[in-house]
């Protein structure tokens, strides 16, 4: 794309042009809260992982801000690579993924605690990091564990696939192993 989102400290979340570096617009999210991650979800909106909730930005809607999905905390969130209209977001409470069509609504994949989501590259997967140094792939469609894969004693922070279908995960310990 030709754009990229930027979080900033009292949540206030900008978009900026990658060819000239110039901001086109900011928006704020009500009660400041820290942005935590941030995903485009095709050209026309921003989810948002925040430390007071889950929001969505409708780009088209410029500066006015946003509506909330969920009041709970976020830690990640990943888009859907073949549906621009599903993501997924990892919380305390565990992870959810959302499906945009019509009205928004979520459902529950797994009840951990998540620090990291990633989409697979086919968009049937969710590998999720989380809390215990576990990084567990769940199916979206049968919300059933596919996977459970083990490398270290902390926590996971973050996990991705790569395009070939790899998953990668970081460590509260500074490791980092492939699967």
């Amino acid at each position: 794309g030709t754009e990229v989102a930027v979080g900033y400290g009292g949540g206030i979340v900008a978009l900026f042009d990658v060819n000239s570096g110039r901001e086109l617009r900011p928006v704020t999210v009500a009660g400041s809260p820290t942005i935590n991650a941030l995903t485009f979800l095709g050209p026309n909106e921003l989810a948002m992982a925040t430390s007071t909730g889950v929001y969505l930005w409708p780009l088209a809607n410029g500066s006015r801000c946003c509506e909330e999905l969920s009041k709970a905390n976020a830690n990640s969130v990943s888009a859907d690579p073949h549906d621009s209209l599903e993501f997924a977001a990892g919380t305390p409470n565990g992870t959810f993924v959302w499906n945009l069509a019509g009205t928004p609504r979520s459902r529950k994949i797994s009840p951990y605690p998540v620090y990291g989501v990633a989409f697979s590259p086919d968009g049937t997967e969710v590998a999720e990091a989380d809390t215990d140094g576990y990084v567990s792939v769940y199916n979206v469609t049968t919300r059933q564990e596919a996977m459970l894969l083990s490398a270290d004693e902390s926590a996971a922070w973050r996990v991705a696939f790569s395009s070939q279908g790899l998953i990668v995960a970081g460590y509260a310990s500074g490791t980092a192993r492939v699967w």
